[in-house]
């Protein structure tokens, strides 16, 4: 490890803060684009509108910090069906609910002829509805013996184990002049049962490199675990004025998926 600090200490870079990744507008926890995939158990019907025919697949859609959002994908049938969140409505229990159908390129509510098929999260639009709770999405065909086209959602079921997370914690300075103490944890926290995962943490740079600190593969128990990222010592007694992104990433070892990820800026001064 110390070996790896000096190292990290010669190649320092200045680094502008990294941008974060691009949410859908709305969705308060998923990434953009939204899922183009239903994940099961998905809740489908075919919708007529005059001559206008649409397909509607419904389904819950976890969020990584906890919860769950409704996510519908709409496929035309016949070419361009007018597509308006003013046509659906939430019916939970003795309460209806108005909604909004945004996306990454939406964010008041789309309402437009739609070609090609396209995923909305079924956003509040005042008072929220339950997402965890059973509801009928009803969609206003405006002619037809029933004029209200119901698609039934059955209540959720429990949700899965959130994966666990990590936060990378200065134990020293975090804006550091030479010869000042440097130090740096790695706060775990897993609610879900004992897991083996992958566990990396290392600077990152503008060019996308990354200079190594730790590579392991451990068996993460449940509950908190800290463990150590860089071991408290003092920084050289002349250091460069830069910026450091110290991060750290849990990985699912099998495909590699990111589970959680964290980093903080270390403000190096002469």
């Amino acid at each position: 490890m110390g070996a790896a600090l000096v190292a990290l200490m010669t190649l320092v870079v200045v680094l502008g803060a990294l941008p974060s990744p691009a949410h859908a507008d709305g969705t308060g926890c998923l990434a953009a684009p939204l899922p183009a995939t239903p994940s099961p158990p998905v809740f489908s019907r075919d919708v007529q509108r005059g001559s206008e025919q649409s397909h509607f697949d419904v389904w819950r859609q976890p969020c990584p910090g906890g919860g769950s959002i409704v996510l519908l994908r709409v496929t035309p049938i016949t070419s361009g069906p007018l597509v308006c969140d003013l046509s659906f409505t939430i019916v939970q229990g003795p309460s209806q609910f108005d909604i909004l159908l945004t996306d990454q390129n939406e964010t008041f509510g789309f309402c437009n002829n739609l070609f090609v098929p396209r995923t909305f999260f079924v956003a509040p639009d005042g008072a929220a509805y339950d997402p965890q709770q059973a509801f009928t999405l009803l969609f206003d065909t405006v002619s037809g013996a029933t004029r209200f086209a119901a698609l039934e959602v059955t209540a959720a079921g429990p949700l899965p184990p959130q994966p666990p997370t990590i936060t990378v914690v200065a134990t020293a300075c975090t804006t550091c002049h030479g010869g000042q103490v440097i130090g740096y944890v790695m706060s775990i926290n897993n609610p879900g049962p004992a897991m083996v995962v992958e566990i990396k943490a290392g600077a990152r740079f503008p060019n996308g490199s990354i200079m190594p600190l730790v590579n392991t593969l451990t068996t993460l128990p449940a509950g908190a675990t800290v463990l150590t990222l860089v071991p408290s010592q003092p920084l050289p007694a002349t250091v460069p004025t830069a910026d450091l992104l110290v991060e750290a990433a849990i990985l699912e070892p099998g495909l590699g998926v990111t589970l959680s990820r964290h980093s903080v800026v270390l403000h190096l001064l002469p």
